[in-house]
């Protein structure tokens, strides 16, 4: 219920002015009242919803990338992500552990524009869930990764592009999720000797 929300969402803020019945025809349904159904479980009439993603006061309405855990809710490495955000999945071992609660790790290129406390290099720890302990986002821009930092002005929620300073403008990039950690490797971790 809630990621149909979310491309609702993103709709909107893709094209403002579009309407209840090209949102439907967008989401592959026949009539706009699945959309009317939809956002009526959430409390929200389409032209208040729309208010809402707009004025910036649906909060968290960028939505994750989904990507299926590893098994047993292990985080698995992304060597990059498509244009859309998916992420392509290497068959690299994971340097080091991280609790649950992370589906990716990520490393930074070195070429990477930072700010903050995430450095080019670095490791990313990603997480699944957008409130999840964490007010900085990897959004993935033109094929490259961007380290955003979510801000609250008034019920607006901002994104600021940590390497640059700007704020982003819609329409938002892919959302790949929000950063748990960033780590640092002194040394690099090597393969095991086979015998």
């Amino acid at each position: 219920m809630q990621q149909i929300t979310h491309r609702i969402a993103a709709l909107i803020r893709q094209q403002p002015s579009i309407s209840a019945r090209r949102v439907a025809k967008a989401l592959g349904y026949a009539e706009p009242k699945s959309v009317y159904y939809w956002l009526s479980k959430d409390g929200f009439t389409f032209n208040g919803f729309k208010d809402a993603v707009l004025s910036g006061a649906f909060g968290l309405t960028f939505g994750v990338v989904s990507q299926p855990l590893a098994a047993y809710g292990q985080a698995v490495v992304a060597e990059g992500f498509a244009a859309d955000g998916v992420p392509l999945l290497s068959d690299q071992e994971p340097p080091f552990t991280w609790p649950f609660g992370a589906r990716l790790l990520y490393r930074l290129p070195a070429e990477t524009p930072t700010g903050g406390v995430v450095l080019a290099g670095d490791w990313l720890v990603i997480g699944d869930v957008l409130g999840q302990l964490s007010r900085t986002l990897l959004l993935w821009v033109h094929g490259q990764p961007c380290i955003a930092r979510q801000l609250s002005f008034g019920d607006r929620l901002l994104l600021l592009d940590e390497g640059t300073g700007r704020l982003i403008e819609p329409p938002l990039p892919p959302v790949i999720g929000p950063i748990l950690a960033a780590v640092t490797l002194l040394t690099e971790p090597t393969p095991p000797r086979r015998r």
